[in-house]
């Protein structure tokens, strides 16, 4: 006996995914997927910055302790921690500027292209760099600069400021006071 083939579409039911419920579905995978990319880019971002605000809070506790113990703040950061340097977590950056005429510091922390930085006049990560650092600490990128050699202006209403320094090529100029305010200006 002779059977004939099977037609494609069973008329009792259907056997199989139309092209437009195959596409709908893929585009329900493609949004879930990126919201889960995206998330977990946001939360390794906030676990960067929670490493750099604690590795600079242990920081400045230490500098303190040196400060304690030895009477002054150290002049570098290798030499934080009896010759031991300052401790960080993997990819955190530092730059170390300590002023031996006023007895002050101020530490700028990257890690990942984000910087903060801690100061002896205050002990709280604060987002940026130190005045002067325009670099970030280290952390690539932007302007290389150079510290100019400067007079400070001794008349009254005379500025007290922390540092100075300008781009390789001259062209742009960074300023910072003693109260944490940077200032900058570009030459044209």
């Amino acid at each position: 006996m002779w059977l004939a083939p099977k037609p494609l579409s069973d008329p009792t039911g259907r056997r199989g995914f139309t092209i437009v419920e195959l596409l709908i579905v893929i585009v329900v995978i493609g949004i879930l997927a990126t919201i889960v990319i995206v998330a977990y880019g946001g939360i390794q971002q906030r676990a960067h910055l929670a490493t750099l605000q604690s590795d600079l809070s242990g920081a400045a506790e230490q500098l303190g302790v040196d400060n304690v113990t030895t009477g002054s703040y150290p002049a570098t950061a290798a030499a934080s921690n009896n010759g031991l340097g300052l401790k960080a977590s993997p990819g955190t950056t530092w730059q170390y500027t300590y002023t031996s005429s006023s007895g002050s510091y101020c530490l700028t922390g990257t890690n990942n292209g984000v910087s903060y930085f801690v100061s002896s006049a205050n002990n709280v990560p604060q987002a940026g760099a130190c005045p002067g650092d325009v670099n970030g600490g280290g952390g690539g990128g932007g302007n290389t600069f150079t510290t100019l050699t400067w007079t400070q202006q001794t008349a009254a209403g005379s500025r007290n400021w922390f540092g100075v320094a300008s781009s390789a090529d001259g062209s742009k100029l960074v300023a910072g006071d003693y109260r944490g305010y940077l200032y900058t200006g570009v030459y044209q």
